[in-house]
């Protein structure tokens, strides 16, 4: 998580959680940060994932001709196969594996970087990838959301109002009488989520 149970201790000025409230504060924390991805719909930290894809049926790479010219027809390259990656911006590529259709023969083959494949922020584009090929790719991405202060700050406000709430049940259901203390706002406020679209992801994924 990006935010840990001691920052948001030293945030709300508590010298320490106990077990039972580190671990509550863990749960809120877990729960803001899957809020906020939901959100954005992309992940708040970096992390590592292994996607399996297949290549288009439509797509058709190679070389094809453009104009004859005497015997030898003018040619030209089709463009690179766009894949999308589901999580993003990506931060670095581990290693893709493709396999050729149908059969799969020869089985998995690693492409090389910057010559079968170029990185995007959005994903890959692969040059050398055929209808129906399997596509494996092992990378890493997300925002690094530990450096982002707005972000930080934002799950640090909205677990501190959740905790202030659920501290204050708890002392009244120890006391067996409510408490005349006004309940905070609970998760994100509309300003809060209006700041986030700058960081949402708006590509459509199929």
């Amino acid at each position: 998580m990006i935010v840990t149970a001691e920052e948001l201790a030293i945030y709300i000025d508590i010298q320490r959680f106990t077990n039972r409230q580190e671990d509550v504060a863990n749960l809120v924390l877990a729960g803001l940060q899957s809020e906020i991805e939901t959100i954005l719909r992309r992940p708040v930290s970096v992390d590592e994932y292994v996607e399996t894809y297949t290549v288009d049926e439509t797509y058709l790479n190679g070389r094809a001709s453009f104009f004859p010219m005497s015997n030898n027809d003018l040619t030209y390259p089709m463009p690179p196969y766009p894949l999308t990656l589901r999580n993003s911006p990506v931060v670095a590529i581990g290693q893709i594996r493709t396999r050729n259709y149908p059969g799969y023969g020869i089985g998995w083959v690693t492409q090389t970087p910057g010559v079968d494949y170029t990185v995007r922020r959005w994903g890959v584009d692969l040059y050398k990838v055929n209808a129906n090929d399997q596509v494996e790719v092992t990378y890493t991405a997300g925002l690094d959301g530990a450096s982002i202060p707005f972000i930080k700050i934002s799950i640090l406000r909205a677990a501190a109002r959740e905790l202030i709430n659920q501290i204050d049940d708890v002392v009244g259901i120890k006391d067996l009488q409510t408490r005349d203390i006004p309940r905070k706002e609970t998760g994100f406020t509309v300003d809060e989520i209006e700041v986030f679209q700058r960081w949402k992801r708006h590509q459509i994924i199929s």
